[in-house]
């Protein structure tokens, strides 16, 4: 049977997509009052990793419905963002709700760019997959590799992409073997999952109070 990741481990509120972040000082009160490190876990960082080139970026990607992050031009790796909780022992199944933005710059006008109007930039789509953790033996981060092609790869690594130690890294032509394929949607998030998303805002309001 395959385990969803999100369903067995309640990662971050599920409230960015809707605009709203956690102080640091609330986000350390929900680790306490949830027991969010224990024996079986850990809390780890994730980031984007972008191989589609200078034509494109990811303006944004979710993994089970919350926010973490984009990822730039060319290679680029987006910044960290806390947290998810990750199994300290990887096992098979484990597998994310992994959506996506991405635009097109290959039609950009570096004038209107560079004073601010970004209407040269078009709309590269929308995509979900239901993606794979890569095996791993010992816990780190989580990357989010983007390919062209709609193609995306999950791995875990206590080093960044510029190292040859990385399980995908910059310095190699990346492999696509091993990749998903995403599906082309209209919205990230459907009214109804929306409407789910609120639902868990309040809960969480009431539960953790008001910390915006």
């Amino acid at each position: 049977m395959t385990v969803r990741l999100g369903q067995i481990i309640p990662c971050k509120i599920r409230v960015v997509a809707l605009g709203f972040v956690l102080s640091a000082i609330a986000w350390k009160a929900y680790r306490i009052l949830t027991n969010y490190d224990d024996d079986k876990f850990v809390a780890v960082n994730v980031l984007g990793v972008q191989h589609m080139g200078m034509n494109f970026k990811i303006d944004e990607f979710y993994i089970d419905r919350g926010s973490y992050g984009s990822a730039g031009r060319e290679r680029d790796a987006g910044a960290f963002q806390c947290c998810m909780r990750l199994p300290k022992e990887w096992h098979p199944g484990m597998t994310v709700d992994l959506r996506w933005e991405i635009s097109d710059w290959s039609q950009a006008d570096p004038q209107q760019i560079d004073a601010g109007d970004l209407s040269s930039v078009t709309n590269g789509g929308i995509y979900k997959a239901i993606v794979p953790i890569e095996k791993y033996t010992t816990p780190g981060d989580i990357y989010v590799h983007f390919f062209l092609d709609k193609k995306v790869r999950i791995v875990v690594s206590n080093v960044l992409p510029e190292s040859k130690r990385h399980p995908i890294p910059f310095t190699d032509e990346p492999t696509n073997s091993d990749a998903t394929v995403g599906k082309k949607v209209t919205k990230v998030f459907t009214p109804l999952e929306m409407a789910e998303l609120r639902k868990k805002r309040d809960e969480d309001k009431r539960k953790f109070g008001d910390w915006r």
